[in-house]
């Protein structure tokens, strides 16, 4: 949801040559999860903090108080889950949505 309203919204600013498109987007009742895409990264922020601050103060009660020796170790793990989820995504806009996305003489 991250990605598609920041693609939307990017798009929009840019020059539109095929407004009967647009506006069939407008119309649609799908669109409305796109113009709600600001509130979903509003969110994503929220929980990535909270599970960060979460994962911290678990370390720190297995340490008695105290923030973790290895700090290395905490960005090291953080990057570990984060990067399969970058890849997907790189591989996805990179690969898949060139074949199955978009129309419109911009496109390619």
């Amino acid at each position: 949801m991250v990605i598609l309203g920041n693609t939307y919204f990017i798009t929009m600013t840019g020059p539109i040559q095929n407004l009967e498109v647009v506006e069939r987007w407008i119309n649609s009742s799908s669109f409305l999860s796109i113009l709600s895409a600001d509130l979903v990264v509003d969110t994503f922020f929220w929980l990535g903090a909270f599970l960060a601050s979460y994962q911290m103060l678990m370390n720190m009660s297995v340490n008695e108080g105290r923030l973790p020796s290895s700090k290395c170790k905490l960005y090291i793990n953080r990057i570990a889950r984060l990067m399969p989820l970058y890849f997907f995504t790189l591989l996805f806009f990179w690969r898949i949505v060139v074949l199955f996305g978009g129309d419109g003489p911009m496109f390619f």
